[in-house]
């Protein structure tokens, strides 16, 4: 309950919540509410107030739950990955991910994350094996969780670790199975999956220049299988590709 009014025991379930997630005694309570004063005496701690009539912040906690994206920069680092937008691009070897992820992190004002599989096999180059693939699925969880912090309202991810699970069946490899199926628990409020039907360009870490279709089915399939929501194709001319991904990412970010 928000207000003591909604239930007899407010007061009883904030203070056990509260000491159930603090692991030490609270001395101190600051607060811009008047109810501050109660929640001190309830928690044995001494009541600070702070800016009650909000003139340094003239926002309160309400407001900013109600449209967190609205008060985007009154939400601290700390907290903004929870409330963060996160959309993974996705598909085949040449279909243009990297350049569509760089292009939308542009246009929305944000970040993006590299694809950590080309960081990991550009330095250590030739068919991935177990070891690679692990190191890959590891360096792309962190790049993740480390850049979320730094991204405004959504963080773009060029490739995801299902991805990549894929490309280890496609090597043969056979992934640690909780591993596999941490990768296939990763959620993101939007895919955008890439069609192959765009010519294909050689480069030193692309390894399928005749299995575009055949991974495109692969991915699907396996996008299917972790029960993956609001998939969305991208397909046609580049400027096709681009109306399509930025309409849905502008659906995203409403919600």
């Amino acid at each position: 309950p928000q207000y003591p009014e909604e239930h007899p025991d407010f007061w009883d379930l904030w203070r056990a919540a509260l000491t159930r997630v603090a692991p030490y005694p609270i001395d101190i309570v600051v607060a811009s509410e008047p109810y501050g004063a109660r929640l001190a005496t309830e928690l044995g701690a001494r009541f600070i107030p702070c800016d009650l009539d909000r003139s340094a912040v003239s926002i309160s906690g309400t407001t900013v739950r109600e449209n967190p994206m609205e008060h985007w920069a009154h939400l601290p680092p700390v907290v903004r990955p929870w409330f963060l937008r996160r959309v993974a691009i996705v598909g085949g070897e040449s279909v243009g991910k990297s350049t569509l992820t760089q292009q939308l992190a542009a246009h929305f004002h944000t970040t993006w994350v590299p694809e950590y599989a080309r960081t990991w096999l550009e330095t250590y180059p030739g068919t991935p094996g177990p070891a690679d693939f692990d190191a890959i699925l590891k360096g792309q969880k962190a790049s993740e969780a480390s850049l979320a912090r730094q991204a405004h309202k959504i963080l773009f991810t060029d490739t995801d670790r299902l991805c990549s699970t894929v490309w280890a069946d496609v090597f043969g490899v056979t992934l640690n199975e909780e591993v596999r199926r941490e990768a296939l628990r990763d959620s993101y409020d939007l895919t955008l999956l890439l069609s192959p039907d765009v010519p294909w360009v050689e480069d030193p870490v692309r390894y399928l220049p005749e299995g575009g279709a055949d991974f495109h089915r692969r991915l699907k399939e396996r996008l299917v299988e972790a029960g993956r929501a609001n998939v969305v194709e991208v397909s046609g001319s580049w400027a096709e590709r681009w109306d399509v991904a930025v309409r849905a990412v502008d659906g995203v970010v409403g919600r």
